[in-house]
């Protein structure tokens, strides 16, 4: 193979397959730590691109001549001339191997498979008398499938299914006439109608009320004891967040009690199950490293529904899937209320996670999220996840699941054939946190099986895409094969830059508009947050630079990079009239209540890509949520096969739910309804929607002025190099001491803020 120090860099875009057979005359381990040197060796094979690992093998105990006999893909998106596939053993530091081949990429790139037999190099490039046996293929993303089901998923595609969108837990006055229904109402009712099973899994608290606008109503911990008396087997997996809560303190302030939750629940029937987030091979520093740093995080409700597809007497399956918890703070609505709902609808539901604050001073945490119901195959899927999880985490309660099959349930949606959806389910979860039914289509790093699905279906639909994409996520954080250190892996950022960058390249119009929160939840100042800002103004710097480069090559005269990608947050100011009064020299009362403003969160994230298939997930865009070996995720993607561009070429833009879905979203963030929002990807929709978010801006930070809509800018500059630096009028973020680009700390350990 060529010396990969004499070439240049070339680009690897698509996917890399891998066979890894075996290995033979392995040498001994050398001194580990200086202290003592082993007479065997426990080999495992890590692909990688120097510091940044692809891949890794399932360890192999005791032996010199291992054999793995394992098939391994993985998506890339980065520029080097070598990639190198090392033999490491378990116990040697960062950096040392046993052997490695390194295989030129330009090589690979031309020839596209190498194979066979090779010879190992030592670590200073000697040759050694030891041997590995591999396939290594390239697939470029061109050649890939480009088809709106994501292939080499868990769970299939299920066609003919049932799904309703909805935006925000409650939505009064929906934008349009075909505009969503209400969440949490929806919710309640299928809890109340449930006569079989209740799975719930996320975090919850017994003591909200889903319903708000009607006087009787239970609360959410009445209800479900009424259900367990009626007969009905009611089974919730929580997260334990104990340890999280221990470790960091700026967290406690905001994350609900697990145990507290629990203890309700005591002897009423309902059996709760506290899972903690740990990993299944021994090790403390592993264990209480994953305990701390990752959670489960995976927000659903899935239970039986009547069936209205057919006259049988059956039950059908429903799931409740998306960024909404069933507690504290979550109930919203489209106004997003900072001041005015404090002695109403959320007089018992206070929530300010970002400084202190009660409801006689205000604001609350407003929430924006999106959730969705499906009826069918899909909640089958939905409700097998619960089943894998539940007996990993209560393996002496396995006999507490209810019998559900096809038998004994019917499993079709009950919509119009013209309205039915195909849906694909997917996650982020590895065998840390469930028993796999199978190992098809899992990832296997040193042994542990890791489904990374929610990863994958991002990736595939941004190479697919060919007109825009709208983001709206809770994190954007994502540097990945960019700049000076490998701080999240996963392709999220970098593929949408490349894809923007391809159709400058191509000459063809597109648009990505991302809309985030000004910050992360929690104490803005605080070094987590802080740390999470950074980087994630790191990965926005990335995407302009590139893009800056793209245009400065092929673009259009006079193009700027915000023709192309614009990053949004969502914000609120009032009049002084509205809300509860408050002493201005009380230094006690928050500044934010003083001058009547507030940010909005996100909660989970939704994508939606060419106005034909939507993504909602429980996750954010993160290295947690996206690896599959960290945080527990799941997420939903689905599309209209009536409602896509193979089907309507002859109209000039998609109309089906998915774009009715969209330009709801943009009513409620922009207060209006605006034609060119129809063409997302033309450049007078990019400059209608910054021309709204700009005025925003500015009525969001003056003095005696209240905010026409949520939609602002996202506090950055943008120099014509594409570098992020601070605007003049947001070094810090609105009523803080808090960096906007925040700062990169030396604690806390990545794995928390990544």
């Amino acid at each position: 193979m060529d010396d990969g120090k004499s070439q240049k860099p070339t680009l690897l875009h698509g996917v890399l397959s891998l066979t890894l057979t075996s290995a033979k005359n392995l040498p001994s381990t050398p001194i580990i730590h200086g202290v003592f040197q082993k007479k065997t060796t426990d080999p495992y094979v890590r692909l990688s691109t120097g510091d940044t690992t692809l891949l890794t093998s399932r360890i192999i105990e005791n032996t010199k001549n291992p054999r793995w006999d394992q098939d391994f893909r993985v998506d890339v998106c980065c520029a080097e001339s070598e990639l190198f596939l090392k033999v490491v053993d378990k116990d040697m530091k960062t950096g040392e191997s046993l052997g490695v081949v390194r295989v030129s990429c330009k090589e690979l790139a031309k020839e596209t498979m190498i194979s066979g037999w090779k010879t190992l190099v030592s670590d200073s490039n000697a040759a050694l008398d030891s041997y590995i046996k591999f396939t290594l293929s390239y697939t470029a993303a061109e050649d890939l499938s480009d088809g709106l089901v994501v292939p080499n998923s868990y769970y299939p595609v299920r066609k003919l299914s049932s799904l309703t969108l909805y935006q925000d837990a409650h939505s009064t006055n929906p934008p349009n006439e075909r505009g969503p229904r209400n969440c949490f109402e929806d919710i309640y009712n299928s809890i109340l109608t449930a006569k079989k099973f209740i799975y719930i899994s996320g975090r919850i608290d017994p003591n909200i009320k889903l319903m708000r606008t009607q006087k009787r109503c239970f609360t959410l911990g009445k209800l479900l004891k009424r259900r367990v008396k009626a007969g009905v087997n009611v089974l919730v997996l929580l997260w334990d967040e104990e340890s999280r809560l221990q470790t960091i303190p700026s967290f406690q302030e905001f994350i609900q009690s697990a145990a507290d939750t629990k203890e309700y629940f005591r002897g009423s029937g309902v059996r709760v199950v506290l899972a903690d987030r740990t990993k299944a091979k021994p090790g403390y520093l592993k264990q209480q490293t994953a305990g701390t740093c990752y959670q489960h995080n995976q927000r659903f409700l899935v239970l039986d529904v009547p069936d209205t597809s057919s006259s049988t007497k059956k039950r059908g399956l429903g799931a409740f899937v998306g960024g909404l918890d069933l507690c504290t703070g979550y109930w919203d609505t489209p106004d997003h209320a900072l001041f005015s709902t404090l002695t109403g609808q959320h007089s018992k539901d206070f929530f300010q996670p970002s400084f202190k604050a009660s409801p006689d001073t205000g604001p609350r945490f407003p929430r924006h999220g999106v959730h969705c119901k499906v009826e069918g195959r899909a909640a089958l899927d939905v409700l097998r996840n619960f089943e894998e999880r539940w007996k990993k985490q209560a393996p002496l309660k396995k006999s507490l699941l209810s019998k559900v099959n096809s038998s004994r349930y019917a499993l079709r949606g009950g919509t119009a054939k013209q309205n039915k959806w195909s849906v694909q389910v997917f996650r982020s979860i590895s065998e840390d946190g469930c028993n796999f039914l199978k190992e098809d289509n899992l990832k296997s790093v040193k042994g542990r099986l890791v489904d990374d699905g929610i990863h994958r279906a991002l990736v595939h639909h941004i190479r697919r895409s060919y007109k825009f994409l709208y983001l709206e996520t809770s994190q954007f954080m994502g540097r990945s094969w960019r700049g000076d250190t490998p701080k999240d892996r996963h392709l999220v950022a970098l593929e949408i830059v490349s894809k923007v960058c391809q159709q400058i390249f191509n000459g063809k119009r597109y648009a990505v508009y991302i809309v985030l929160p000004l910050h992360p939840a929690g104490d803005p100042a605080s070094r987590e947050v802080q740390e999470m800002l950074f980087w994630q103004s790191q990965t926005i710097d990335m995407m302009y630079k590139m893009i800056a480069k793209a245009i400065s090559k092929k673009g259009p005269t006079g193009a700027k990079v915000t023709d192309y990608l614009n990053f949004f947050s969502l914000a609120s100011k009032v009049s002084y009239e509205a809300g509860p009064k408050v002493d201005m020299d009380d230094k006690n009362v928050p500044l934010a209540a003083k001058n009547r403003r507030g940010m909005i969160s996100i909660c989970g994230s939704v994508m939606v890509v060419d106005d034909e298939y939507i993504l909602l997930s429980s996750g954010g865009v993160s290295q947690g949520s996206l690896s599959g070996r960290r945080d527990t995720e799941l997420a939903i993607g689905a599309w209209q096969p009536h409602h896509t561009q193979e089907n309507i070429e002859d109209k000039p833009h998609l109309q089906g739910k998915v774009h009715q879905f969209r330009l709801s979203l943009w009513a409620e963030h922009t207060g209006i309804s605006n034609p060119s929002f129809r063409r997302p990807h033309r450049i007078g929709c990019v400059q209608e929607m910054n021309k709204i978010a700009m005025g925003n801006w500015k009525l969001f930070i003056s003095e005696n002025s209240s905010t026409t809509c949520h939609l602002i800018k996202y506090p950055i500059a943008i120099q014509h190099s594409g570098q992020v630096v601070n605007r003049d009028d947001a070094k810090f973020l609105p009523d803080t001491k808090a960096r906007t680009l925040g700062r990169q700390m030396r604690f806390p350990a990545e794995k928390l803020t990544s």
